[in-house]
């Protein structure tokens, strides 16, 4: 009789966190339907404009951060999150919002910077409501998943599906798709059958969006797997290698050549992949800017805006050193490499490790021809914060328990 009422006080304590992370995600879903499905077209010089749709914004992003002041493990996650990787990534748009100092958009810059940090806090504010991993990573994956079908939805909308291709909602695929292959070898029973479900159901808008960026950040991260896990990857990938050989020695290699081109770069010309499809021209123009204004840069959000006209310089690193110079790119730099140093004193048996060592992969390599980590909130960034959040709450804090006393005196 006690083992039924502490089975059925778990298990209504599980359902009760879960309808919590659900309100918690419910703010930063209604601001992904404004971006994606509420669309509206206005001109670059009318982007600090406020009309309808901007306020319907901002009241969503205040509504964000009322209920993160007021929640009270709120606190304990700000906790959690520092001397993070990610705790630092916070630190890093603590600093955006800075820079509406010297914004000439000060406005603009500061709301972003607090909708880009709101956003990101709330979602792992509703994971770490969650009581176990496995739980959390269905919770994580099935929110990616309803972003990526609304967001592949809200594309058919804009083109009347007539044209399908973008860069934003494949790069949701690639890191929905890289995380479930780097799990899917140790997964067993029911998660192996719903990463198989989530891999699949990944793949095809990932297909679908024809973007470069996501189909080389995809096998990056397939790459990063393969090196990650002593196991069949690594085979496949060795065949892989021999094969390409092979084709070379015996000059087939030109026979495949326009496959793989359509295959990594679809609808593209070797031309055109040599320029980036006209970034590096892009990239050229940033420069002078930068070597102008190196230190601070010239404010978050608006800076790509006011100086190129356009929402972004199509490069992570590019619009860090135009909106925050030097000092916003330390912050980020130091932010990559404690991710790194934590990631490599994990296990990498830990449930969830090598999917969000993939994921993080793809989304980095993605972020360098389709930036979304340091520019007004998107897609993208919604679905790596969850994963940031995954990683955090669950998986960073078992290298705690992989090293133990005695391995520090061994």
């Amino acid at each position: 009789m006690i083992s039924d009422n502490l089975f059925y006080r778990t298990h209504n304590s599980n359902r009760h966190n879960l309808y919590t992370a659900f309100l918690y995600l419910l703010p930063p879903f209604l601001l992904f339907l404004r971006i994606t499905i509420f669309q509206r077209g206005r001109s670059v010089d009318n982007f600090a404009t406020v009309d309808t749709y901007a306020s319907a914004q901002i009241l969503i992003v205040g509504i964000i951060w009322v209920i993160l002041f007021i929640t009270p493990r709120f606190m304990l996650l700000v906790r959690k999150l520092s001397g993070t990787s990610v705790g630092i990534l916070m630190l890093f748009y603590v600093f955006c919002s800075i820079s509406a100092i010297w914004s000439p958009f000060k406005a603009y810059t500061l709301y972003r910077a607090f909708e880009i940090t709101g956003v990101c806090l709330i979602i792992f504010l509703a994971i770490d409501c969650i009581d176990n991993f496995m739980d959390a990573e269905k919770l994580v994956l099935g929110f990616s998943l309803l972003l990526l079908f609304i967001n592949v939805l809200g594309r058919g909308l804009l083109t009347h599906w007539t044209s399908m291709h973008a860069n934003l909602y494949p790069m949701i695929g690639a890191m929905i798709f890289c995380y479930c292959m780097g799990e899917l070898s140790q997964a067993v029973g029911a998660r192996k059958k719903m990463l198989m479900i989530c891999a699949i159901a990944s793949f095809i808008p990932l297909c679908m969006g024809t973007s470069s960026s996501a189909n080389i950040a995809t096998l990056c991260g397939l790459i990063t797997i393969s090196f990650i896990q002593k196991n069949t990857y690594r085979i496949i990938l060795i065949i892989l290698l021999i094969l390409i050989l092979l084709l070379i020695t015996t000059g087939m290699l030109d026979v495949i050549e326009n496959t793989i081109l359509q295959t990594l770069f679809p609808g593209k010309s070797w031309a055109e992949v040599e320029s980036a499809q006209g970034r590096t021209d892009l990239w050229k123009r940033c420069w002078s800017y930068i070597a102008n204004q190196p230190v601070i840069g010239y404010g978050f959000a608006a800076a790509p805006r006011l100086s190129l006209g356009v929402v972004s310089a199509h490069n992570t690193f590019m619009d860090i050193l135009l909106a925050t110079g030097m000092i916003g790119m330390i912050f980020f730099v130091l932010a990559l490499f404690t991710l790194f140093c934590e990631l490599n004193q994990i296990e990498t048996t830990t449930p969830g490790y090598v999917g969000c060592y993939a994921s993080f992969t793809s989304a980095f390599v993605g972020s360098m021809g389709t930036s979304f980590i340091v520019i007004n909130i998107h897609s993208p960034m919604i679905t790596l914060a969850t994963f940031l959040g995954l990683y955090a709450i669950f998986i960073l804090p078992e290298r705690h328990k992989n090293h133990t006393y005695d391995s520090f005196i061994y």
